[in-house]
């Protein structure tokens, strides 16, 4: 018996349009994708000229996976089937061929090729139509179910066909939309993430884009900003012309000066502060009009490291330039040391025969004072290339710098006050009380001398400080520890860079001549170094200097002095060997201990004294020698000489005394190291004292 459906009318062209408009309907609904899919089958199998039953499935390929099609949308199916074609393989079953394909597969009855199946299925049949895209990219399959035993009817399948280029549209264009979404959204990400600004004007120079890093260096949030002029918000004042000048140029050619490259300038932050910045410009067209893209990075803490770091290297090129400078002023403070003891030696001898009411006594104290001066200038020059050591201990610093700010105040003019904050926090540092004294002295002086004649303040602050790695405004160079902080701070004129840059060099001065040796910074710097310690200046011309100095401190507490003088014992015809290569300076320290009572005799240099040492072992009773000399220093004669005679007192006289030279000396079995320049009577009392013992 013929099929009821063999004799029904061909397919109207108003049903095809009817089925097109309602596909049109349905592709410009606001559904979600996964709806739209179940709206567009159950369209489908509602139109009952189409032959079908009101069942369907329809299945997408996996984006990940695209040999294999995932059921999406279904329409009155068994369940078992459900469960069967969740996951289907491309080429299995009728709807995977048809897929694999890309060609519409029909059958009219369920046979063995429907591989997917389930017990008590009614008698029914298939169009399975691809979905493809424009450039036969495989989508998906839709599977509706006809009646058993109905012809395959071409007309039918051009509509299905027509449906399906529907439908693919659909599917294009919801992935579109994702794929733009996840690309707004990875963009979201990739611009929230960002730690410099991206910013985006118009055409009109209007903003339309603002991250949140803008919104962090800017302090304008993202409402703030949108929509407003970038003029107004964050461009300083100082750049206003050139902007307006050229932003309409750039609006009309997208052409301009700064666009391709990276240039630090400044902006304005919200509450009206500079902030320096790095500006990369960039350039797009949207719909034939220029807009302008910026890339801005806060470059602060780039500024203030740059600035740290140039510190650090004008500090490091000082202390280089102090350290040569030091070598040169011990060379020349060791010479001067001798020329000097030989002029106060003969001075004093000179006097000593004269009246003391003749007009030459009085000329001779003239040079002795000189000398002494001179004597105490090599001091501070040996202080300053830390090529002598003064004996130190553990001292309170509190009352030693009281005591010498009572010394101070006589030597301060009246117009200046001087105010001091002191600790009562007790602080020890290892020290000698003179280098605290010439310390505070040194400072307090330059500071009276920067205010001059003017009324001015000078402060004096002790203080007890930890520093710690975390401290903020370390100085270079100072290592975490405990700390005693001395500032001598004053209103004074303020110091110049160009003058910062020397002003702890020996000889430099910015005073009027007679007004002071250029010693007293350098001599400061020299001390403090000894101390393990530091010194800073902060100053701006006009604004008075601060000087800080750290003081390690100490948890030993020391002990005072023994002030006791050893008793002066004449030479009492005790034999002295003088090695000396200063011939002058060898000649006035052997009459000197002549007149005292010792037998004197007198060699040029080591190799000579060692030799005579040798040939008479017993012809002294004690030997007094440089330690700087050629062929043979001081301490490589004593030793040889210490090696014949063990017990023989030897003296070592230096203008330099350093931890390293007494450790030598003491090593070798040498008993005393005396600094010269020396006054007879304190040689004499070492030398007895040496006797003695």
């Amino acid at each position: 018996m013929p099929n009821e459906y063999n004799q029904q009318e061909p397919v109207s062209a108003r049903k095809i349009q009817e089925i097109l408009s309602d596909l049109l309907r349905l592709s410009i609904g606001k559904y979600p994708f996964p709806r739209l899919m179940q709206e567009f089958l159950t369209l489908l199998v509602s139109f009952p000229w189409l032959e079908l039953q009101p069942k369907g499935v329809l299945f997408l390929v996996d984006e990940n996976n695209p040999q294999r099609l995932i059921l999406t949308a279904h329409h009155n199916v068994a369940k078992p089937i459900l469960s069967q074609c969740a996951d289907l393989p491309l080429g299995r079953c009728l709807c995977g061929r048809a897929a694999l394909r890309k060609e519409i597969v029909f059958m009219n009855q369920i046979n063995n090729q429907h591989e997917n199946c389930c017990d008590n299925l009614s008698p029914h049949g298939h169009y399975c139509i691809p979905i493809k895209s424009a450039d036969d990219t495989i989508l998906g399959v839709f599977t509706l179910y006809t009646q058993a035993g109905v012809e395959r009817r071409p007309e039918i399948e051009a509509i299905l066909q027509t449906a399906a280029a529907a439908v693919a549209g659909m599917i294009r264009l919801h992935r579109c939309e994702t794929d733009r979404l996840e690309s707004e959204k990875s963009y979201q990400a990739i611009t929230n993430a960002a730690a410099d600004a991206i910013i985006m004007l118009d055409n009109r120079g209007r903003i339309t884009f603002w991250n949140p890093a803008a919104e962090a260096i800017f302090g304008y949030s993202h409402a703030e900003a949108i929509g407003n002029v970038l003029h107004d918000l964050i461009v300083p004042g100082n750049y206003a012309s050139a902007y307006k000048s050229a932003l309409p140029r750039f609006f009309k050619t997208g052409r301009g000066r700064l666009f391709d490259q990276t240039i630090e300038v400044s902006g304005k932050h919200k509450d009206g502060h500079k902030i320096p910045i790095e500006l990369s410009l960039s350039r797009l067209q949207i719909k034939n009009k220029w807009c302008a893209i910026g890339i801005i990075r806060d470059i602060t803490a780039r500024k203030i490291a740059n600035q740290e770091k140039d510190r650090l290297n004008q500090h490091l090129q000082q202390s280089h330039r102090l350290e040569a400078l030091g070598t040169l002023a011990g060379g020349i403070a060791h010479d001067f040391n001798n020329i000097t003891a030989s002029i106060l030696g003969f001075a004093e001898i000179v006097q000593e025969s004269l009246p003391s009411n003749s007009q030459p006594h009085e000329d001779l104290g003239h040079i002795i004072s000189a000398a002494k001066r001179g004597k105490d200038i090599t001091r501070q020059l040996l202080t300053f290339s830390r090529q002598t050591d003064q004996a130190k201990s553990p001292i309170h610093i509190q009352p030693l710098i009281k005591e010498t700010l009572a010394l101070i105040r006589a030597s301060i003019p009246a117009n200046i006050d001087i105010r001091t904050s002191i600790t009562p926090t007790t602080a020890y540092i290892v020290a000698s009380p003179a280098q605290i004294h010439q310390m505070l002295i040194n400072l307090c002086t330059n500071a009276s001398r920067a205010i001059g004649g003017q009324s001015g303040v000078i402060n004096i602050n002790l203080e007890v400080v930890d520093i710690t790695p975390t401290s903020t405004k370390i100085p270079p160079g100072l290592p975490p520890g405990n700390y005693a902080k001395l500032t001598v701070s004053d209103t004074g004129s303020g110091i110049t860079k160009e003058v910062l840059e020397h002003i702890f060099e020996p000889f430099f001065t910015t005073n009027s001549q007679g007004e002071g040796t250029g010693l007293g910074l350098s001599i400061t710097h020299g001390i403090i170094t000894d101390l393990n310690g530091i010194i800073t200046v902060d100053s701006q011309p006009g604004h008075g200097s601060s000087f800080d100095v750290y003081m390690p401190t100490s948890q030993e507490q020391g002990t005072k002095p023994d002030a006791s003088q050893p008793p002066h014992i004449t030479g009492g015809n005790r034999r002295i060997l003088i090695v000396e290569d200063e011939t002058s300076l060898a000649e006035i320290t052997a009459r000197h201990l002549k007149k005292a009572g010792y037998k004197i005799t007198i060699k040029a240099n080591g190799n000579v004294a060692l030799k005579s040492f040798k040939d008479n072992p017993n012809s002294f009773d004690l030997i007094l020698t440089d330690q700087v000399m050629p062929q043979m220093s001081g301490t490589e004669m004593a030793g040889e000489i210490l090696k014949i005679q063990p017990d023989i007192p030897i003296i070592i006289m230096t203008g330099t005394l350093n931890k390293s030279l007494l450790q030598k000396a003491q090593d070798i079995g040498v008993k005393k190291v005396i600094i010269k320049p020396i006054s007879i009577g304190e040689l004499c009392s070492a030398i007895d004292e040496s006797l003695r013992h």
